[in-house]
């Protein structure tokens, strides 16, 4: 029943701030699923109007979807909610997961909750981001909604502190921002494919911070794979990424970005739903050194996404 697919359409670009880099995936994932064998179109969608979405469907009238949407209506489950409505298969997380996911302050409420060790925040409105704040400086201010490190800011001081707040809110219309206790010490994350934690990756930006450029400019970032951390750390990292993966009832892959501190124990930081598949990206990379090639990844993600549909159509089917 899985080789039933024959064609796939994979949608990227969209309305957020990431547009760029989800192209630069979207026509990656579109190269290497036409190397297995399947007729892929690629449809870069220009809004996020859900009569768009169905329009530029229609005329391809794919059998499934692999979303390469980053950010914004792509992992917040906006387009999943649309695809789940007209019953066309996709990968990935559902609506669920994926507005839990992509939201940093839903993110941190559910560690919490489930004792997943990620670093103290804060939360500024709007109407009191000038209030003092508990944490001690310095302190990383983020967009909820963001990805791709855009809006971040690293604050050593007060002044730094409210610029980073004035510019969180450039790119955020929640009303919310998150500011959390930074963390010193080695960037790690990892990639989640199936039920399986994939080798962790430490990454070593040149610059000193892992921001938009050093992430997605080639030869600005010096990647780790295996991590050369004790075999401990290791199996710490993968059980916390499999913890928060599931902890927020993701499906089929994503990417947990963490933090090994000075004390030697992980604190997560956010997980991706749908990561970059662009040839500085993370998740591929991983894959590679655990001896999947990135169009075999891409295949194994598509067929994951089938077959959630065709259980969750199942199950439905009985409840009926």
């Amino acid at each position: 029943m899985l080789k039933k697919i024959k064609k796939v359409a994979v949608v990227m670009g969209g309305p957020s701030s990431e547009k760029e880099v989800s192209v630069k995936s979207g026509k990656a994932v579109a190269e290497g699923l036409r190397c297995s064998g399947y007729d892929t179109k690629e449809i870069e969608l220009r809004s996020e109007s859900k009569e768009e979405v169905l329009k530029c469907l229609n005329k391809v009238d794919p059998d499934m979807v692999f979303i390469a949407l980053h950010g914004k209506f792509g992992e917040d489950g906006r387009i999943q909610k649309i695809l789940e409505v007209s019953g066309i298969p996709y990968t990935g997380s559902g609506v669920f997961s994926s507005n839990m996911s992509l939201d940093k302050i839903k993110t941190k409420k559910v560690f919490m909750q489930e004792n997943i060790r990620t670093p103290d925040f804060e939360i500024i409105r709007h109407d009191d981001c000038s209030r003092a704040i508990k944490l001690k400086f310095p302190v990383v201010i983020k967009p909820p909604l963001e990805g791709s490190s855009i809006g971040i800011t690293i604050a050593n001081t007060k002044k730094e502190y409210i610029n980073g707040i004035k510019n969180a809110f450039k790119f955020e219309n929640t009303g919310e921002i998150l500011v959390e206790e930074f963390v010193s010490g080695r960037e790690l994350t990892v990639g989640i494919l199936g039920e399986e934690a994939l080798p962790v990756i430490n990454i070593v930006p040149k610059g000193g911070a892992y921001d938009y450029r050093a992430k997605y400019s080639k030869g600005m970032t010096e990647y780790v794979i295996p991590a050369k951390i004790s075999p401990m750390c290791v199996k710490e990292a993968q059980r916390l990424g499999l913890e928060s993966f599931n902890a927020l009832k993701c499906y089929g892959f994503a990417r947990v970005d963490m933090i090994l501190g000075e004390d030697k124990l992980c604190y997560v930081l956010e997980v991706n739903t749908i990561p970059g598949f662009t040839e500085t990206s993370l998740l591929p990379k991983a894959a590679k050194n655990r001896g999947i090639d990135f169009k075999e990844l891409c295949e194994r993600i598509l067929l994951s996404g089938l077959e959630r549909f065709l259980r969750v159509n199942a199950n439905r089917s009985l409840v009926v």
